[in-house]
């Protein structure tokens, strides 16, 4: 429950936030401005899990908001100071942790808490944002559930990418200006999508593959499970 703040021009530390529920998650920074902020969680035996969103301001050396709630995924936007999560208060808990997701709210919120839109979804098991903070990409649970484009500064969706594997990707990732999205399926495929034509560009597949976290530039950066 601690997140200490460095200065990368001098690599000091500027701050240290201490108090907070101790798993930390889905840390990010806001473009335009000083801010930034966290999912932060609490899991609780027999009980539904404590979630909270902080956002620091880092001109002001100061805590700006707490908000309580069920939380996946955090992320600014590129324009006005936006960040967007997922709301998942509606799904269902197993007595010893197991979670059962239910149609969740993708929230579009300013620096106070305040939403600016509130988007109905089905449950969505992958969300990633672009590198360019302007497209989000989201994919649901069910079986040859589509990976779904939107443009999170003009809140409009733009396209649908159409899979015809049965689980939904571990992951997924932007790459080469926003034209391109990774995503790592259940099989150890990953398979490389031009966002404009919907179509499949590549795939690689490699039982090694993890599905951790990876990311696409110029090259593919992957996890590998194995030598």
């Amino acid at each position: 429950g601690r997140v200490k703040v460095i200065d990368v021009e001098t690599g000091r530390a500027s701050a240290t936030l201490a108090g907070l529920l101790p798993n930390i998650e889905t840390l990010d920074c806001d473009p335009n401005s000083d801010f930034f902020g966290f999912v932060c969680t609490r899991l609780r035996q027999l009980e539904l899990p404590e979630q909270e969103i902080v956002l620091w301001d880092g001109k002001g050396k100061q805590r700006s908001l707490t908000k309580k709630g069920r939380f996946v995924e955090f992320a600014f936007a590129a324009e006005r100071s936006i960040f967007v999560t997922i709301d998942i208060s509606n799904d269902r808990y197993a007595p010893m942790g197991g979670r059962f997701p239910e149609p969740c709210s993708l929230l579009f919120l300013n620096q106070s808490g305040k939403e600016d839109l509130r988007l109905i979804s089905s449950a969505i098991s992958s969300f990633a944002i672009s590198q360019s903070r302007r497209l989000s990409a989201s994919v649901g649970y069910e079986p040859g559930a589509n990976v779904q484009i939107r443009d999170v500064v003009k809140y409009k969706h733009i396209q649908r990418l159409p899979r015809k594997n049965k689980t939904a990707p571990s992951l997924m990732s932007f790459g080469l200006g926003d034209k391109v999205l990774a995503c790592a399926e259940a099989d150890h495929t990953i398979l490389f999508w031009d966002i404009d034509k919907a179509t499949i560009i590549e795939g690689i597949k490699d039982s090694k593959f993890g599905s951790s976290r990876f990311s696409v530039g110029r090259v593919c950066h992957l996890t590998s499970l194995g030598p």
